[in-house]
């Protein structure tokens, strides 16, 4: 009985770290300091978390990349994971790469559009993933975008 109480409290102890770092992130909206807590939260979401449901689906797609079956899926996509399987990485390797590069250009994005940056991030975690990865790729291609615009 005691276990079990103990497991629950472990297992909800994920949703107390996520109330602290939003909640600093609402309270202190330009320090740095907050701003790479999140950005590190963030990373540790999206890079570390093995509990989401289409994990061994996403797993078994990096494993098999080079296979035709996924020649049409999200081609930069099945790109990146061919270049990470070929060196040898493995797909939690894998995982927290996308997940760097998803926090840097999300955190790039959002600092050229805002300067509260702190409480913006805390409302994108807020903000349901699947949503997330749709506003990082937008912001990829405005970032890329600016790039080319501003080198004329």
């Amino acid at each position: 009985m005691i276990l079990g109480i103990w497991n629950g409290i472990w297992d909800i102890r994920g949703y107390f770290v996520a109330i602290i770092v939003i909640g600093l992130g609402l309270k202190y909206k330009k320090s740095k300091i907050i701003t790479r807590l999140m950005c590190f939260y963030s990373w540790a979401l999206i890079g570390l978390n093995t509990y989401t449901a289409d994990f061994a689906s996403y797993e078994e797609m990096y494993l098999c990349s080079f296979a035709p079956r996924y020649s049409g899926h999200e081609p930069a996509y099945m790109a990146l994971c061919k270049l990470c399987l070929s060196i040898g990485m493995s797909y939690r390797m894998f995982r927290m790469v996308v997940a760097a590069i998803i926090v840097f250009l999300t955190y790039k994005g959002l600092n050229y559009y805002t300067k509260r940056i702190n409480y913006t991030l805390a409302l994108y975690l807020i903000f349901p993933m699947k949503r997330q990865r749709r506003f990082t790729f937008a912001t990829a291609k405005i970032l890329v975008l600016k790039c080319f615009m501003s080198s004329r």
